[in-house]
């Protein structure tokens, strides 16, 4: 995977655009794709190309233990598995931020069945919630 700079996002951003909008499609998400711009041009998140997709970042700092987590915000590829397929570059990216951990959140029932293909991941927890 390669990391797209800030300053080139808008080169790409046709590309990055219809895979932020396949996954927010898939997870009905409550973000929108000018979320991830703004947030990679204010240095908040990182977008890097995969070969046949699109995976978004963002580093996070625990404010009680101040160790550093890598989120997965948006991961896409054609065939539906960036995760899957491009896990060890996501830990060499993680380990890159100096990341003592790497989360994501998903409403996607599928990853109770998957999230054993990557090595290492295992589910902390399901959280419920109601709009009000």
């Amino acid at each position: 995977m390669e990391l797209v700079h800030c300053i080139y996002v808008k080169e790409y951003w046709d590309h990055i655009r219809y895979a932020l909008e396949c996954v927010i499609e898939k997870t009905n998400a409550d973000w929108i794709p000018e979320d991830v711009y703004a947030a990679c041009m204010m240095g908040q998140a990182r977008v890097y190309l995969a070969p046949d997709g699109v995976i978004v970042f963002k580093l996070l700092t625990d404010n009680i233990t101040n160790q550093n987590s890598l989120f997965v915000w948006a991961a896409y590829s054609k065939d539906g598995n960036a995760l899957i397929k491009y896990y060890q570059d996501v830990d060499a990216i993680a380990k890159e931020f100096g990341a003592s951990k790497i989360s994501f959140a998903s409403p996607r029932k599928a990853w109770h069945k998957t999230i054993h293909k990557i090595p290492g991941w295992y589910e902390v927890e399901t959280v419920y919630e109601k709009r009000i």
